[in-house]
């Protein structure tokens, strides 16, 4: 489990320098948030086995058509200048 940015930072270089994408600027933030989420996962299995409660993984997990809707619904956020286009 991460318990600071070095470790995690740490973690995410580890990641890359392993899999080696084309494209590793591209990707450092979803790694980087791929890591994250599979501590928090990590952890969050750990304290349900402690208390002897089931934890499923994949029901935590958003799915494609909540990313969808996300993703449409995150536009409404976004602040713009005279010079964004949304």
């Amino acid at each position: 489990m991460c318990t600071s940015s070095y470790e995690h930072l740490v973690q995410v270089l580890t990641r890359i320098l392993d899999e080696r994408p084309h494209d590793a600027v591209d990707v450092f933030e979803t790694v980087s948030a791929d890591v994250k989420h599979s501590v928090t996962d990590t952890a969050q299995a750990a304290i349900a086995h402690e208390r002897g409660v089931q934890f499923d993984l994949d029901a935590h997990r958003a799915q494609p058509e909540e990313i969808a809707a996300a993703e449409i619904h995150q536009k409404l956020f976004v602040v713009c200048n005279a010079h964004c286009s949304v």
